[in-house]
């Protein structure tokens, strides 16, 4: 058996738990029962599910980590013959089995009350009362399979965004779990209510399984039962490879860093697919620039992720570019940081979206006429393609940014000090312009995107403030090239 998770559950699973757990929720249940029969219980279990999943399992997974660091546990951790799996599965299933185990006899007790309920309902036609919606076998099973789902979910998310803050801190203070259950808590929410603009809350909306929605996804007409479990699945796998190979790094073993484009790729591929996304553009060319667009903005958005969550590690840069002049590129995949590498991947599409040269895309369809005024942007593609550039500027010289305050022999909270120094720029500044009406004047451009006057008259600006920054960030990197006593996360 995994000594990690034999040792968890010895520690979470005691006689005395296995029996008040049921005990408890026993009398939850009865009292639901007696108040409000089927419908009262099924309620009552839906929501100490996700209690007990969210507000509390999410918590004992990102905690596993945590009281390592808290008791000085993880190095000898570390040391084992433990695997980065073997360390995974042994925390998700061990430290939370006493909390899956009272969620799983909750969601027993939910099916056995909406079966039971079912079967009722056959007799009486108007058994539905209020929220509670009478579905038939074959949803009852989706609807629990769909729960275990998204709850699993949100539990390896929170280990995940765990081992993340693992790796930025050489503390002994730990991490913050109410930060990981926080992004559990989100992400799950979206595949909870989000995908494909149906998700279990159909179901209190009336919709079973003959007049649910079909996700049109690349032209297929796809059962939004069945594309919801398969986008839980393959988001799930990914959300386990990623927090596997963040732990092997945490271990310090080597490894290539394969999966972070191909995730990036996959996610872009997936939300290009939806067929609603095209329904104002006919041509081949405004379809393909749409299509771009939306790998564009994956882009933008995982490339802000990584420059602010990955270890800024000065030994890992000097290992990269040493790597690069010698294109070792075996070392390249090592060392590579992912920031760069969802760049690189926003640069490619960027490249060819110009490329395309379209003359009419309806993108600004749905999209706010004073917010499309004041970036400057019209229909035709030329507008469109030039705030692509200039958005894509703004990101190169936020990255640089972040890495010239991380350049520094003390560079403790660099990316706090970043994000207060990002929103000053993009938010304080462009009020102030604003109230004193000088939001349409060439001084804006140095802080937001504003298509006008041209090409090199939109772009010089920020082109400008790219190379101060660029110029910054390499005066710091000489200052901490040479290796130093510690790096200080």
């Amino acid at each position: 058996m995994n000594p990690e998770l034999k040792r968890n559950f010895l520690i979470e699973i005691t006689g005395q738990r296995l029996l008040a757990m049921p005990l408890i929720l026993g009398l939850i249940f009865a009292a639901a029962w007696a108040l409000e029969d089927s419908k009262g219980l099924i309620t009552t279990t839906e929501v100490l599910f996700w209690v007990l999943v969210f507000l509390w399992g999410t918590r004992k997974a990102a905690g596993a980590f945590d009281s390592e660091m808290a008791n000085n546990t993880w190095d000898s951790q570390r040391l084992s013959a433990l695997t980065a799996g073997q360390i995974f599965v042994g925390k998700l299933f061990g430290s939370t089995s006493f909390v899956l185990y009272g969620a799983l006899l909750s969601l027993l007790v939910n099916v056995a009350a909406r079966f039971d309920l079912y079967v009722t309902s056959l007799d009486d036609a108007d058994i539905i009362r209020g929220r509670t919606v009478v579905l038939d076998p074959g949803e009852i099973i989706w609807s629990a399979g769909h729960d275990l789902l998204v709850g699993l979910l949100g539990l390896v998310v929170a280990m995940f965004v765990a081992v993340v803050l693992m790796a930025r801190t050489r503390s002994s203070k730990g991490i913050s779990v109410t930060l990981c259950q926080l992004f559990a808590i989100g992400v799950a929410g979206v595949f909870a209510d989000r995908i494909g603009n149906v998700g279990l809350a159909g179901f209190s909306r009336g919709l079973t399984h003959d007049n649910f929605l079909n996700a049109e996804w690349y032209g297929l007409s796809i059962p939004i039962i069945g594309f919801i479990t398969a986008s839980l699945l393959i988001y799930l796998a990914w959300t386990v490879l990623g927090t596997v190979r963040q732990l092997r790094s945490v271990l310090q073993f080597r490894g290539y860093r394969w999966a972070w484009p191909l995730f990036v790729l996959f996610v872009g591929a997936y939300l290009a697919g939806f067929d609603t996304l095209y329904q104002h553009t006919q041509t081949f060319g405004n379809q393909a620039f749409l299509f771009l667009t939306v790998f564009w903005m994956v882009a933008v958005t995982f490339t802000y992720l990584a420059v602010f969550s990955e270890t800024k590690s000065l030994q890992g840069y000097r290992s990269y570019i040493t790597a690069a002049r010698r294109l070792r590129f075996s070392e390249i995949m090592q060392h590579q940081p992912f920031w760069l590498t969802s760049l690189i991947i926003l640069v490619i599409t960027l490249i060819l979206n110009l490329a395309l040269g379209e003359a009419q895309v309806g993108i600004r369809h749905e999209m706010d006429s004073d917010l499309g005024n004041f970036l400057g942007l019209g229909s035709a593609a030329p507008d469109l393609q030039t705030w692509l550039v200039l958005a894509s500027l703004f990101l190169v010289r936020d990255c640089l940014l972040v890495m010239a305050l991380n350049f520094t022999p003390n560079r403790r909270r660099a990316d706090l000090a970043a994000l207060i120094y990002l929103a000053v720029l993009y938010v304080i500044v462009p009020l102030l312009l604003h109230g004193i009406n000088l939001d349409q004047t060439l001084l804006m451009k140095f802080f937001v995107p504003q298509v006008g006057g041209g090409l090199i008259a939109s772009v010089w600006p920020i082109a400008l403030e790219v190379a101060v920054v660029a110029i910054l960030m390499m005066l710091r990197w000489r200052t901490v090239r040479q290796p130093v006593a510690a790096d200080i996360a």
